[in-house]
C-alpha cells in the first residue's frame, strides 16, 4: 500500500492523539479505587466510574454519526480533543472534594462528558480516514487502536508512579495536558493535510486539471467529507438519501437507523463492543482491589495492567491486517469474545479450576 507523506503524517498524528486518549481513559486504573476509599466511598459506589464512558460513547457514538453532515467533521473534532483533555486536567482537582458524594458525583459526571467528547472524536477520526484511506480503512484504523493499547499499557504504569511522587492530582494533569498539546498539533495541522491530499487525489484522477487547481479551502474539504460520511451511512444502511425532499428527511433517516439495527452484523458489533466494554470495566474497576492480597505497591499493580495490555497492543493490527485480507470478521468476533471469556475465568481463578492465586 503506497500512501502519501501527508497521509502519513496524518496517520502518526491519529496515533499520537490516539495515546493521549488511551492515557485519560487508563491513567487512574491503579490508584484511583485508593482515592476513592479514603473519602469513604465503597467498591459498589466508585466501580461504574471506570466503565461509564463506554456508556456515554455507546450512547453519543451514533449520535455524532447521524449529525456528522451537519455538525462538521472538523467541529466536531475540536471539540472531543478540548472536552477529552479539560476533563482529564479537571479530574485530578477531584482530590480537594473531601466529601465522599461531591467526589463521586462529580467523577461520574466528568467522566460521562469525556465519553461524550471522546465520541464525538472518534467518529470525526473515522469518518476522515474512511474518507482518506478508502481501501486501507481497516489497517489504518488498526494502528490508531493499536496506539491506544500502547497507552493503555503505559497508562496504568506511568500512572501508578505519577501517583507516588505527585499524588492524585499530577496523573491527571499530565495526561490531560498533553492531551490538550497533542490535540492542538493536530487541529492547526488537520486542515493542510486533509486539503492538501484531496489535492494530490484531483490531481491524479484528472491529470487535465492538474495546474489550474489550488488546495480546497477548508470549506470545501467540510463539505466533501460530510458527503462521504453520509455516503458511507448510505451504503451500509442499502438506501438512497434525497436531500432534495427535506420534509421527508426525519422519517427516513428513522427507517434508516431501523434497517441498521435489523441487520444481523450490525447487532453482532454492537453486542461483542458492550461485552467488551464490560469485561474491561470490570477489570479497571475491581483488579487493583484483588491485587492489595500481595500487598503491592502502586507501580506494581499499575505493571500488572501491562498483562491485558500488550497483547491488546500487538494483536489489534495482526487483526486488521487479517482481515482486510483474508478472514470474514463474522469469524473473529466470535474468536475475540471466546479469549476473553477464558481469561475471566483464569483471572480470579475461579475455584473449580484448583488453581491459587498467585502474583
Amino acid at each position: 500500500m503506497e500512501f502519501s507523506r501527508s497521509q502519513w503524517e496524518l496517520v502518526f498524528l491519529f496515533c499520537a492523539v490516539y495515546v493521549t486518549w488511551g492515557l485519560t481513559d487508563s491513567i487512574q486504573a491503579p490508584f484511583f479505587p485508593i482515592e476513592a476509599e479514603e473519602k469513604g466511598a465503597s467498591p459498589s459506589e466508585y466501580g461504574a466510574v471506570f466503565g461509564i464512558i463506554h456508556l456515554a460513547m455507546f450512547v453519543f457514538g451514533p449520535v455524532f454519526g447521524r449529525f456528522m453532515p451537519y455538525l462538521g467533521v472538523y467541529r466536531v473534532f475540536i471539540f472531543g480533543v478540548l472536552g477529552t483533555a479539560a476533563c482529564g486536567c479537571l479530574f485530578g482537582v477531584l482530590t480537594y472534594l473531601d466529601n465522599t458524594w461531591a467526589f463521586l458525583g462529580c467523577s461520574y459526571g466528568l467522566r460521562l462528558l469525556e465519553g461524550v467528547a471522546e465520541a464525538g472524536a472518534w467518529s470525526s477520526v473515522l469518518t476522515i480516514l474512511s474518507n482518506e484511506f478508502k481501501d486501507h480503512v481497516t489497517y489504518v484504523y488498526s494502528l490508531t487502536q493499536a496506539s491506544f493499547g500502547f497507552a493503555e499499557i503505559l497508562g496504568p504504569s506511568l500512572g501508578g508512579t505519577l501517583f507516588e511522587y505527585g499524588g492524585f492530582l499530577l496523573p491527571f494533569e499530565f495526561s490531560g495536558i498533553l492531551c490538550l498539546l497533542v490535540g492542538l498539533i493536530i487541529i492547526f495541522r488537520l486542515p493542510y493535510l486533509l486539503t492538501h491530499s484531496i489535492s494530490n487525489r484531483s490531481s491524479v484522477s484528472s491529470s487535465s486539471e492538474t495546474g489550474s487547481k489550488d488546495c480546497l479551502s477548508e470549506e470545501d474539504y467540510q463539505s466533501e467529507v460530510a458527503s462521504d460520511a453520509e455516503s458511507v451511512e448510505s451504503q451500509i444502511v442499502r438506501t438512497k438519501c434525497d436531500k432534495s425532499k427535506k420534509l421527508n428527511e426525519s422519517s427516513s433517516a428513522a427507517n434508516d437507523y431501523i434497517r441498521l439495527l435489523n441487520s444481523p452484523m450490525v447487532l453482532l458489533a454492537l453486542l461483542g463492543t458492550i461485552f467488551s466494554a464490560t469485561c474491561q470495566g470490570f477489570i479497571e474497576s475491581f483488579l487493583e482491589e484483588y491485587l492489595k492480597i500481595f500487598n503491592l505497591s502502586v507501580t506494581q499493580i499499575g505493571l500488572s495492567f501491562l498483562a491485558m495490555s500488550v497483547p491488546y497492543m500487538i494483536a489489534t493490527p495482526l487483526w486488521g491486517w487479517l482481515v482486510d485480507k483474508w478472514v470474514q470478521p463474522e469469524l473473529v468476533n466470535p474468536i475475540g469474545h471466546l479469549i476473553i471469556a477464558a481469561s475471566l475465568i483464569l483471572i480470579g481463578p475461579v475455584d473449580y479450576t484448583t488453581l491459587e492465586p498467585d502474583y
